[in-house]
C-alpha cells in the first residue's frame, strides 16, 4: 500500500498481503457440469472410429472366394440417335415411328 509520505519515526509498515492460494483444478463433477456431453461425444467418436477401422480392416484382409470374367459390350438400346434440326426452330410434326426403315433423302 502506497502512502502519502514519509512514514512517521518509529512506526513500522505493514508486510504485503500473502498472493492468494493456487486455483485447484476442477473434479469430475465441476467438469460434468461444464461440459454434460463430453461423454457422449467421446463415445460417438469412438463408434464411428471403430466402425471404419472395423470396415477398413475387413476389406484389406478379405480375400474374395471368385470371381468372373466375360467378355461383352455395351450398347444403346435399338441404335436410337438424337434427331436436331441444325438451325434451330420448332418441330410441327414427326412422320416416323419407333421402329420405321428411313433411307437418305427420303421426304
Amino acid at each position: 500500500i502506497a502512502s502519502a509520505g514519509p512514514a512517521a519515526p518509529g512506526s513500522v509498515d505493514a508486510p504485503p498481503p500473502p498472493p492468494p492460494p493456487p486455483a485447484k483444478a476442477p473434479d469430475k463433477a465441476e467438469l460434468a457440469r461444464r461440459w454434460p456431453v463430453r461423454g457422449a461425444v467421446f463415445m460417438g467418436l469412438l463408434g464411428v472410429f471403430l466402425l471404419f477401422g472395423g470396415f477398413g480392416a475387413w476389406a484389406m484382409f478379405t480375400r474374395i472366394a471368385g470371381a468372373v470374367v466375360a467378355p461383352g459390350q455395351v450398347e444403346v438400346e435399338q441404335h436410337r440417335q438424337i434427331v436436331q434440326h441444325p438451325d434451330g426452330g420448332v418441330i410441327e410434326e414427326i412422320q416416323v415411328s419407333e421402329g420405321d426403315t428411313v433411307e437418305a433423302g427420303q421426304t
